[in-house]
């Protein structure tokens, strides 16, 4: 698949996969057309390396892990509250 495409399936910005270009990482599975100025990526061999080097796993450290959904009567409070400042 080509590059942008494989940015799409991957859930990857474009910039982000750009900038890891600009920085000389190395990309395994992207392969160069012959004759054109296409690029196109391997999923399996893009899909190891992103695993292996630039996802991470889920920690409590992280932003979304430990998160407590919000509740219908936390958001009618919160906007009660609002309404009265307002006036």
């Amino acid at each position: 698949m080509l590059e942008k495409e494989a940015c799409k399936f991957f859930g990857i910005k474009y910039r982000t996969y750009k900038y890891w270009l600009e920085c000389k990482t190395i990309i395994p599975g992207r392969l160069k057309v012959k004759g054109s100025n296409y690029y196109v990526i391997d999923p399996i061999l893009f899909d190891a390396f992103l695993r292996n080097t630039m996802l991470e796993e889920a920690t409590p450290d992280n932003k979304f892990h430990n998160r407590k959904p919000i509740k219908a009567d936390h958001i009618a409070l919160i906007t009660a509250n609002y309404q009265r400042t307002i006036v």
